[in-house]
């Protein structure tokens, strides 16, 4: 697919479920390539590269908000003639999984929320933190970002997941990066919760760093009727990673809920 201007990891069968599975800001599709295998005998999965990560193309404005990341990925999906999915997201793959939920509510059959990220774009304060917190730590280059960042992105020292946020933090390009830290700086969760009506996971390391589960993933549940928390312990922020077992049997149980 040459003209595809997304890049993307897919396993299983068409004609299975769909799972889509949205990366994190410092990370890409292959972080879920081990997910996607374990769910690969039951589902097709899906994981596109955010645009600018990977070889995807990057979205055309400097400062793009989280719609335009959404409104990229349901073209995406449409040019796979995918009219149905089960969405996943990680840290800001949950924001824009929020989103596009919140926008086609008919299209999303479940939503998996892990390692959420709430945004930070509720005052001008944190937004302006935000970028600037991203500015400084991509400034300090790929490679010395790999080296500093990727400790606090995982709990304890397990070398597979380590190496793996290191590969993906060094393959970053930073005008991509500072994109996406822009749908950081100015995305609010909480605008797209009220309109989620697909079944909701949200799923959180009692480890995560990143995102402490007290002050993203609790709230982020508690505001969306009906959904369910699932805290794992001893885990920090980049589960599908650390866990693959664990978050694939919580996909496959989700997706196949009544």
């Amino acid at each position: 697919m040459s003209d595809e201007p997304v890049t993307y990891v897919r396993t299983g069968t068409a004609g299975t479920p769909a799972v889509v599975c949205l990366h994190g800001i410092g990370s890409n599709a292959d972080a879920f390539r081990d997910v996607l295998a374990l769910l690969a005998p039951t589902h097709q999965g899906i994981a596109p590269n955010t645009p600018g990560y990977g070889g995807s193309i990057p979205l055309p404005t400097a400062h793009p908000a989280v719609t335009d990341y959404a409104t990229a990925l349901v073209a995406f999906l449409d040019r796979l003639a995918l009219p149905a999915w089960h969405l996943v997201g990680s840290s800001m793959g949950a924001l824009i999984a929020a989103a596009v939920a919140a926008a086609h509510p008919g299209r999303v059959e479940s939503l998996l929320l892990t390692a959420p990220a709430t945004g930070a774009g509720r005052t001008p304060e944190t937004r302006q933190a935000e970028l600037t917190a991203r500015a400084d730590l991509i400034a300090l280059g790929p490679a010395r970002m790999a080296e500093t960042r990727a400790p606090q992105l995982i709990a304890g020292n397990a070398p597979g997941p380590l190496h793996a946020v290191k590969e993906a933090t060094r393959a970053l390009d930073p005008a991509a990066y500072m994109q996406a830290a822009h749908v950081l700086a100015g995305g609010d969760i909480f605008t797209y919760t009220p309109h989620i009506q697909a079944r909701t996971l949200i799923v959180c390391g009692t480890a995560d760093k990143v995102a402490p589960p007290e002050d993203h993933a609790r709230p982020i549940s508690e505001a969306i009727p009906g959904s369910e928390l699932v805290l794992l312990p001893d885990l920090g922020h980049v589960i599908e990673l650390e866990a693959p077992e664990a978050l694939a049997a919580l996909i496959a149980r989700h997706t196949t809920s009544p």
